[in-house]
């Protein structure tokens, strides 16, 4: 697997830099290359591998819905946590069934599955590099006013890309401006623009 190490500078506000590894272009295997790997693995037909997901899918389910828990042998344990949404100011005794939600599910591996997968682990060091090049103030909003200039607007990918900023630093100065009154945010959610304010 490639991995990338990234350094956050003053960690914590305590003026330390911390260094952390991630996993980099992670790729799930899709339904076909599962199946395929497991019937060059066992006896088992492609149907039966894929009668025993579905199966596995309706009692996991089922398990989870009742017991809020289910175990998968050889692989771990998935456990349901819950959502509130009892209303505010509301007492203990207010609560109802509806007030309740799935939330999501957690994964807890077999120290013995945890233990299959670190032996098989491989390692190679990412070329990209999320270190983000260090920029003043003054310097920050002459660039990105030369963006907006250039293009009429300046977003993350813009300063990541042409600036050496990572994904994260580069927000978190375009949220400064924000604040600041310098610019404002503008276009969908999730690939957000930024242009000068009036």
């Amino acid at each position: 697997m490639e991995i990338e190490i990234r350094e956050i500078k003053n960690s914590e506000g305590k003026g330390e830099n911390r260094k952390f590894v991630c996993v980099r272009n992670q790729h799930a295997n899709t339904e076909k290359e599962l199946v395929e790997e497991i019937s060059r693995s066992c006896t088992l037909t492609r149907g039966d591998i894929m009668a025993t997901y579905c199966a596995t899918s309706d009692v996991g389910a089922e398990m989870l819905g009742e017991n809020g828990c289910f175990y998968l042998p050889e692989i771990g344990h998935f456990k349901v946590s819950l959502k509130n949404d009892l209303p505010e100011g509301s007492s203990v005794e207010d609560a109802k069934a509806p007030h309740f939600s799935v939330r999501n599910i957690s994964f807890r591996p077999d120290k013995s599955f945890l233990q299959k997968v670190a032996q098989k682990a491989k390692f190679s060091k990412s070329r990209y590099s999320s270190l983000s090049q260090s920029y003043t103030e003054k310097e920050m909003l002459d660039i990105v006013k030369q963006e907006v200039d250039k293009n009429s607007y300046v977003n993350t990918r813009i300063l990541h890309l042409e600036y050496g900023l990572s994904n994260y630093m580069a927000r978190k100065w375009l949220t400064y401006f924000v604040e600041k009154g310098i610019l404002n945010k503008t276009g969908v959610q999730r690939s957000p623009i930024y242009v000068l304010a009036k």
